[in-house]
C-alpha cells in the first residue's frame, strides 16, 4: 500500500524555449512631416502586453515601438514613431492551470532603408524566450512509520515558495520640462529605471515603493541636441498577488520598463509633458520551512517499491544588484567626425550559463552614436560591442536577470571613439540544493510478515556504515544499536557485530 502523509511546495522548471522571430514593417511619413534626406538612426523597443498559457501552447502578445531619427532635406533633425502589434506562439508543452509563465524579448538585428522620401523599410529580428515554472505539492512520508520499511531521514531547511509572478502595470504622471514645449522639436531618446526601496507583503497583496529615474535627450527648435535631462518621480503601488502572505521574504526584479513622453497632451502645462511607463516586473515570495525528507529506504522482507523524485529546494531568496564596466573603443573608419552629440547603448542581449562559482554572462549591445561631420551635417551610426561578466552565486540556483544601461559617455581620440559605459545588473537568485528523495514506498506481497529468525555474526571494519550493513542484510538499524556497543553510524574501529536477519 502506498504511503503519503505530508507535502511541501516544490519549484520546477517545466518548459523553456527560445524562438527567433522576424519584424517587418514599412513606415509611411504623414504629409505634415518633412521628407527624408538621410536616416540617422532607427531603433525598436519591444514590450509584452500579455502572456497567455493554454493546455499546449503559450501566446506572447506584444508591441514593437519603432523610433526613427532622420535628417530632412532642410538639414533639420526630425523624429517619427510608430507602433506595431504582434503575437508569438510557442507550442509543445504540457501545461496546467496555475503554471507561471514569463517572457524575455530582445532585438538582435535591425536593418532599414529609405525607399522613397516618405517610405522606410524596416527589417529586424528578435529573440523571444519563454519560461514556465510550476509550484506544486511534493508528497513526503518521513513522519509516518511504515511496517517492514527502514527509512533514512534527513532534516532540511528551505524556502517554501508561495508565488512567482510577472506583474504588469502602468504608471502615469507629468514632468516639468527644462524649456517650454514649443522649443522641443522631438524626443531623441528616453529611458526609465525604477529603483524599489521598500517591499511589504500582506495577505494576497504586495505594496511597492520606489523611485522612477527618468532620463531623456530632446531636439531643440533650433535643430540642436540638448544635454541629457534627468528627473526622479516617486512610485507607490499596491498589487494583488495571490498566494503571498504577511511576513514573506519578497524580492522584485524589473523585466522591462518602457517610457513614453507625450508633448502634445492638452492636459499638461506649457512647461510640462505627460509620461506613461509600462512596467513588467517579476516578484518572488516565500518563507523558511523545516521539513524531513527520506533520502534512502529498504525493506526488511520482500522487495521495496519506492517512488523517487529529483527536487530543487531553495534555501533563500537573494536580490543582487551589480554594475558592469563595459568601456572600450569602436572604429569610425573614414568618417570625419568633429563632435559627438549623443550616445546610448541599445538592444542588450545576454546569455546566462551556470559555471562553477556562479553565472557566466556573455552579452552584446549596440552602441548608438550621433555625431557632426566636418561639413556640419549630422551622421548617425552604431557598432556592436560585447561583454563578459561572472555573477558570483552558489553553483546550484535558479536565477532571473535584467540588464539595462546605467551611464555612457564618449570621447573622440585619433580616429577612434572611446566609450565609457556601465550596465546595471538586477537579479533574483534562488540558491539551493538539488537531490533525489523518496516520496512514497511499498513492499510486494511476498513474505510480507516474515520475522527475522536467524542470528548473524558480521565482522565490521573501521569506516563502514551501519546503515549499509543493515540494508545489505535486511535487518532493522535499531537492532544493530541494541545488540552491539556502537554509538555512531560509522564504525570507529574494527568490530564484531551481532544481529537478527
Amino acid at each position: 500500500m502506498e504511503n503519503q502523509t505530508s507535502c511541501m511546495k516544490h519549484l520546477k522548471n517545466v518548459f523553456s524555449q527560445t524562438g527567433e522571430f522576424p519584424i517587418e514593417c514599412d513606415l509611411i511619413l504623414p504629409d505634415y512631416y518633412p521628407e527624408i534626406s538621410r536616416i540617422l538612426d532607427c531603433r525598436i523597443v519591444l514590450s509584452d502586453e500579455a502572456v497567455t498559457v493554454t493546455a499546449d501552447k503559450i501566446s506572447v502578445a506584444g508591441k514593437a515601438d519603432v523610433r526613427l531619427l532622420y535628417a530632412s532635406s532642410a538639414a533639420e533633425m526630425r523624429t517619427y514613431e510608430s507602433i506595431f502589434k504582434y503575437t508569438r506562439i510557442f507550442s509543445g508543452g504540457d501545461f496546467e492551470q496555475g503554471d507561471i509563465c514569463f517572457a524575455e524579448q530582445a532585438v538582435t538585428a535591425v536593418n532599414y532603408q529609405a525607399v522613397s522620401p516618405r517610405r522606410i523599410e524596416v527589417r529586424a529580428s528578435s529573440a523571444v524566450k519563454v519560461k514556465v515554472l510550476r509550484i506544486s505539492d511534493m508528497p513526503l512520508f518521513a513522519d509516518q512509520d511504515i511496517p517492514n520499511i527502514q527509512k533514512r531521514i534527513a532534516e532540511r531547511t528551505g524556502i517554501r515558495i508561495n508565488t512567482i509572478q510577472c506583474m504588469r502595470f502602468n504608471l502615469e504622471d507629468k514632468i516639468s520640462l527644462p524649456v517650454p514645449r514649443e522649443k522641443i522639436a522631438g524626443m531623441l531618446r528616453s529611458s526609465v529605471r525604477i529603483v524599489w526601496s521598500e517591499i511589504k507583503t500582506t495577505e494576497h497583496k504586495v505594496m511597492l515603493s520606489g523611485t522612477a529615474e527618468i532620463a531623456f535627450v530632446y531636439i531643440g527648435d533650433d535643430n540642436s541636441v540638448s544635454r541629457e535631462f534627468n528627473v526622479s518621480l516617486p512610485v507607490k503601488t499596491i498589487k494583488e498577488v495571490f498566494g503571498v502572505c504577511e511576513g514573506d521574504s519578497c524580492c522584485i526584479n524589473m523585466m522591462n520598463a518602457v517610457l513614453s513622453v507625450d508633448l502634445k497632451n492638452p492636459a499638461v502645462g506649457e512647461n510640462e509633458a505627460a509620461i506613461s511607463v509600462q512596467v513588467c516586473a517579476l516578484i518572488v515570495a516565500g518563507y523558511e520551512q523545516k521539513y524531513s525528507a527520506v533520502t534512502d529506504a529498504y525493506s526488511l522482507c520482500g522487495e521495496l517499491k519506492a517512488l523517487k523524485q529529483s527536487v530543487f529546494t531553495p534555501e533563500r531568496i537573494v536580490q543582487k544588484n551589480e554594475t558592469i564596466d563595459v568601456s572600450g573603443e569602436i572604429p569610425v573608419y573614414d568618417m570625419r567626425i568633429t563632435k559627438v552629440c549623443d550616445n546610448d547603448a541599445a538592444d542588450i542581449a545576454c546569455a546566462a550559463v551556470p559555471d562553477g562559482d556562479g553565472i557566466r554572462l556573455n552579452g552584446s549591445f549596440n552602441m548608438k552614436v550621433l555625431t557632426i561631420a566636418d561639413d556640419n551635417s549630422y551622421v548617425g551610426f552604431s557598432r556592436n560591442c560585447s561583454f563578459e561578466y561572472m555573477l558570483l552565486t552558489e553553483p546550484t540556483s535558479y536565477h532571473y536577470l535584467y540588464i539595462q544601461p546605467q551611464s555612457f559617455r564618449t570621447e573622440l581620440m585619433e580616429g577612434k571613439l572611446r566609450y565609457y559605459g556601465k550596465l546595471q545588473i538586477s537579479a533574483i537568485v534562488l540558491p539551493g540544493t538539488e537531490e533525489e528523495i523518496i516520496t512514497s514506498a511499498e513492499t510486494d506481497d511476498e513474505d510480507k510478515h516474515r520475522e527475522n529468525d536467524r542470528i548473524v555474526l558480521y565482522y565490521g571494519e573501521k569506516g563502514e556504515s551501519l546503515w549499509e550493513i543493515a540494508k545489505e542484510n535486511k535487518t532493522a538499524l535499531d537492532s544493530l544499536y541494541a545488540f552491539n556497543e556502537v554509538k555512531t553510524e560509522i564504525l570507529q574501529e574494527d568490530q564484531l557485530l551481532v544481529f537478527r536477519a
